[in-house]
């Protein structure tokens, strides 16, 4: 499933330029959705923020292994960090 970054503190909304799709495997959101919530997930990058937003040098096809899990966010912090892409 495809899912948007929109920023993860509350009112303080990621711009259009900051923001990023990832991709995440069934498996893993299976695996994520799961409580107790762990930490972090994989994701697959799939459109990387504009080149002078990207502070992290992510292009498409990177696999991140440290990625936030929006659940575990939205479990403690009341704030939703993705949403779901619906292109």
């Amino acid at each position: 499933m495809k899912f948007r970054f929109i920023g993860n503190i509350p009112g303080a909304l990621a711009k259009k330029s900051e923001q990023f799709v990832i991709d995440i495997a069934q498996e893993e959101l299976d695996r994520i959705r799961t409580f107790p919530y762990p930490k972090t997930m994989t994701a697959t990058i799939v459109e990387p923020p504009s080149p002078r937003q990207n502070y992290s040098s992510w292009i498409a096809g990177d696999i991140v292994n440290n990625f936030i899990n929006p659940f575990f966010e939205m479990h403690n912090y009341l704030h939703p960090v993705f949403v779901k892409d619906v292109r």
